[in-house]
C-alpha cells in the first residue's frame, strides 16, 4: 500500500483594507481573536493594505496572495468596521466547496432600516429605465439578466445560495480569480458613466459579484457567522464578537 504523507495545510490570507484613520478597540479585539484562532490543517496570515482607493486595494490583494511569502489558497476579506466571531473562518471554510467556492457571513447595513447586506438580483421590471446604462456597463449575465441591483434577503435562518454580499466577511477560494478577469472590483458612478445620473453609485463589490454570476460561480451565505457592523452602535452583532 502507498504510504500517505501528511495532510497539506490550507493557507488563508486574512486581508484588511486601510479604510479608516483609526479602528475601534472592539474591532481590534475581534480581529486578534480571529487571526489567533487555531484551526486544524489551516495556516493563517494577514495583510493590512495601505493602498487606496478601495477597489484598487482589493484587486491588488489578489496578486499579493499569489506571491511570496503568502501563496494562499483562500482570501478572507474583512473590513475595519466589522466585528467577527472568532470562529468565523473555521465555519466559512467548513462550508466552502467546489459548488460554492465563495462563502459569506451575515451582517446588516449601518443605516436605517438596517437591511441585510446579502441578497438576490432583481429583474428588469424594477430597473427597466436603467437598462441601457446597465447593459453598457456590462453588468448583465449570459442570459441578459441585470447584475447591478439586488434585494436584501429576509430569511436569516438557513444556509442558502445568494447572488450578492459585501466584503466585510467574505471567504474566496483563490481559483475563483483564475475564472474571471481583472479588474475584479471596481466603482461605477455618474462621472465614470459619462454623466448618467440615473445610477448614482455602485460599490466596488458589485462588479465582483456580477463577474461571479457571468462565470457561473456560486456564493453561499452562512448566517450562523453573525457579524457586527459598527457605526455609533453595533448592528446585528453576536454577543460573542463584542
Amino acid at each position: 500500500m502507498p504510504i500517505k504523507g501528511p495532510k497539506r495545510m490550507k493557507k488563508v490570507l486574512i486581508y484588511l483594507p486601510n479604510t479608516y484613520p483609526t479602528i475601534s478597540s472592539r474591532f481590534f479585539k475581534s480581529f486578534l481573536d480571529l487571526t489567533h484562532y487555531k484551526i486544524s490543517d489551516v495556516e493563517t496570515d494577514f495583510y493590512m493594505s495601505k493602498t487606496f482607493p478601495l477597489d484598487r486595494s482589493r484587486n491588488q490583494i489578489v496578486q499579493i496572495a499569489r506571491s511570496k511569502p503568502y501563496f494562499a489558497d483562500y482570501i478572507l476579506f474583512v473590513d475595519g468596521d466589522n466585528l467577527l466571531p472568532k470562529n468565523a473562518l473555521e465555519t466559512l471554510l467548513s462550508h466552502a466547496s467546489d459548488e460554492f467556492p465563495v462563502v459569506s457571513g451575515l451582517y446588516f447595513r449601518k443605516s436605517s432600516p438596517y437591511r441585510a447586506v446579502p441578497g438576490h438580483y432583481v429583474g428588469w421590471e424594477k430597473r427597466e429605465m436603467m437598462r441601457k446604462t446597465i447593459e453598457s456597463m456590462g453588468m448583465v449575465d449570459k442570459d441578459g439578466n441585470q447584475c447591478a441591483f439586488y434585494q436584501s434577503i429576509l430569511d436569516f435562518s438557513t444556509v442558502q445560495p445568494i447572488d450578492v454580499s459585501g466584503c466585510g466577511c467574505l471567504l474566496v477560494r483563490m481559483d475563483v480569480f483564475d475564472k474571471i478577469e481583472l479588474p475584479y472590483f471596481g466603482y461605477f458612478n455618474a462621472e465614470s458613466l459619462g454623466g448618467d445620473y440615473s445610477i448614482d453609485h455602485l460599490s466596488e463589490e458589485m462588479l465582483f459579484f456580477c463577474k461571479l454570476r457571468q462565470a457561473g460561480i456560486k456564493t453561499l451565505l452562512v448566517p450562523s457567522v453573525r457579524v457586527g457592523h459598527e457605526v455609533l452602535k453595533v448592528i446585528g452583532c453576536s454577543e460573542e464578537a463584542i
